[in-house]
């Protein structure tokens, strides 16, 4: 049972802060869809720290929590979620002589989201990051027996960025 406690806040694109539109903010308790404005409100219950999520076809969010309160006016606990559209960063890591190395670690730091991802290479010595926020990012590749290094690259909206990694 709810005591009449709303959990309020505002989804902007991560892109250009303008407000995001038809996201649907969630908790287990309920769940709400953006304004024009990018507002929300959600019933919950008063100074409760909530897990939410927010999702839109084809973006990814920042959402993690929010504390609601009795009063948004006199204890203002608005959450702020960035949302982005995506892409992937895909490519091999090889070695001095550029060979493929399997069980590399290649870490994705940065984009419009400032998030960080590390996924492990294949067998083959290939990798991809799978979804993620728009943006330039900072690569570093590592492997035991091998120098890491780092570069960056720029993922564009819907597309995938290759990009091989040569390890010193």
């Amino acid at each position: 049972m709810f005591d009449n406690s709303l959990k309020t806040g505002n989804a902007r694109s991560a892109i250009d802060c303008s407000p995001a539109a038809n996201v649907t903010v969630a908790y287990s308790g309920g769940s709400a869809v953006t304004d024009v404005n990018g507002n929300f409100s959600i019933p919950a219950n008063a100074r409760k720290s909530l897990a939410i999520t927010a999702s839109k076809t084809g973006w990814l969010s920042d959402a993690r929590y929010g504390t609601s309160t009795l009063n948004a006016v006199a204890e203002p606990s608005p959450t702020k979620i960035f949302v982005s559209t995506a892409g992937q960063i895909s490519g091999r890591v090889l070695n001095s002589l550029g060979t493929p190395l399997a069980g590399a670690t290649v870490t994705l730091t940065g984009g419009k989201l400032r998030l960080t991802t590390t996924v492990k290479t294949n067998a083959s010595g290939l990798y991809n990051s799978g979804w993620i926020a728009v943006g330039v990012y900072t690569v570093s590749a590592a492997a035991t027996g091998n120098t890491g290094v780092s570069t960056s690259a720029t993922v564009n909206t819907g597309l995938t960025t290759p990009l091989d990694i040569s390890l010193k």
